[in-house]
């Protein structure tokens, strides 16, 4: 299984932004948008890169069963739909390290990485060391649905948010004055801090994902698990660097396509290998 192969990959720590539906309104713009925007604020095309595959070698990493330590991938595809525009492709791949207990009842998800594949370079923006230090200090738990196969439901990943009732159904905030914003990332800003490019600036915002983890089972080897995935994606700007920064384009899920990867590898391997090396790592996955 090969990850990616949109025009344009992005193949550095980001998050979807889409600031473009006030600039959009403001100029008049209708289904040409997207080509004047990228007039106005051109990006360098990727697509001549290409996308490298490293050769990873991950040597002796033993086990059998869920339990043990896990590369993960939660590869979810869907379309952006901003104002005034023609809809967009675009594919978040969601990174960590999973550690599976001896029960196999419970998986502990450090956040390594997030890559996002998208058919335009507008309305990227860079997730700060900083934020990707911050989550990783709170692991996502899942309760596993036992018999030796990895599934769950309602698993709630928040940004910028604390103190929700019911983290899956609760709102979120969308004044930065709510009792339940965080800063997450210490920065002095309210929620979570994102480096927007083109145009530049800095968005202060809250974020939910919300996933549901069909049931699946190791391959016959004991080193991969494959499963469906259903996901949504929820965001509010909380304030900004510039009011365009502000507007938040919604992500549609893709109706089939979403998936989980879990591969097997050695109880040391860390993170920054993974943020480095996550398609080769996920290459040829079942």
């Amino acid at each position: 299984m090969t990850f990616g192969g949109f025009t344009h990959t992005i193949s550095r720590r980001t998050t979807f932004v889409a600031a473009v539906a006030v600039l959009i309104a403001s100029c008049g713009w209708k289904t040409d948008g997207l080509e004047r925007l990228d007039e106005v604020f051109p990006l360098p095309d990727a697509s001549d890169a290409g996308v490298e595959i490293p050769d990873v070698q991950l040597g002796d990493v033993g086990g059998s069963g869920l339990p043990g330590h896990w590369a993960v991938l939660f590869y979810q595809p869907g379309k952006v739909h901003p104002a005034g525009m023609d809809p967009w492709g675009i594919t978040i791949n969601d990174l960590f390290v999973a550690d599976i207990d001896p029960a196999g009842t419970s998986a502990s998800l450090t956040f390594c990485n997030q890559v996002v594949e998208s058919e335009s370079d507008m309305g990227l923006s860079t997730i700060p060391q900083k934020l990707i230090d911050a989550l990783a200090a709170s692991p996502v738990v899942i309760a596993l649905s036992g018999g030796g196969t990895f599934g769950a439901s309602d698993v709630a990943w928040l940004w910028g948010v604390q103190g929700l009732s019911n983290p899956v159904s609760d709102p979120l905030p969308k004044d930065k004055a709510d009792s339940h914003v965080l800063d997450e990332d210490g920065d002095g800003n309210s929620g979570v801090t994102v480096e927007v490019k083109n145009p530049d600036g800095e968005r202060y915002m809250v974020r939910r994902s919300v996933w549901d983890f069909k049931k699946a089972g190791l391959t016959a080897d004991n080193n991969w698990i494959t499963g469906e995935l259903e996901f949504t994606v929820e965001e509010h700007a909380l304030d900004a660097t510039s009011a365009l920064l502000k507007t938040v384009a919604p992500i549609e899920p893709s109706a089939k396509g979403a998936s989980y990867v879990l591969r097997r590898v050695n109880p040391e391997y860390p993170c920054s290998s993974l943020a480095d090396e996550w398609r080769g790592v996920f290459e040829g996955a079942p």
